[in-house]
């Protein structure tokens, strides 16, 4: 069962952190409010329903059902011709006062990552930004365990190998 001090932690907690995520993913604040609303609905509905199993780690089911309902909302507006989507999930990476300071480093590697695919961006944004663990980022990405790890491991060997290239070439 769902009680209303529960509810109360769990959005102090996640509330921030999904709006955040959600806005990286649809880049419409309004539709990311939406997509994080309908998720803490969801929640409430299934802790509510007995036949349910148990929500072991309410935050990364959280994460994953604001994943998901973003994504239904991708599909929907690309099917609808509503929202052209670019291939690039997520655009920054960085907190407000590190993107004040604009540093070439940080554009370069804005740049780096606006490179990687939408699913490589994902699984970054998640381990850094919203610094959860392997076993939550499993859980959102639907991916095992073993293979979270591969994927970022093979990301972030990506992102060094093109910023040594360009350092290389002096670009940096």
């Amino acid at each position: 069962m769902c009680d209303f001090k529960e509810i109360n932690h769990l959005i102090d907690e996640w509330e921030g952190k999904l709006l955040r995520y959600a806005s990286q993913i649809l880049k419409d604040q309004c539709e990311a409010q939406d997509a994080v609303q309908n998720a803490f609905v969801r929640y409430i509905r299934k802790k509510r329903d007995p036949e349910c199993e148990r929500i072991i780690h309410p935050g990364a089911w959280l994460l994953r059902a604001t994943r998901n309902i973003c994504l239904d909302l991708l599909k929907s507006a690309r099917s609808k011709k509503e929202l052209p989507l670019s291939g690039e999930f997520f655009s920054s990476f960085a907190s407000p006062d590190v993107e004040a300071a604009q540093s070439d480093d940080i554009a370069m590697m804005r740049e780096l990552i606006g490179q990687l695919s939408p699913r490589e961006q994902e699984i970054l944004a998640l381990r850094f930004e919203q610094k959860l663990r392997y076993e939550q980022i499993a859980q959102i990405m639907d991916l095992s365990l073993s293979n979270t790890g591969v994927l970022l491991h093979q990301t972030i060997g990506k992102l060094k190998k093109a910023w040594s290239a360009r350092v290389n070439r002096g670009e940096l």
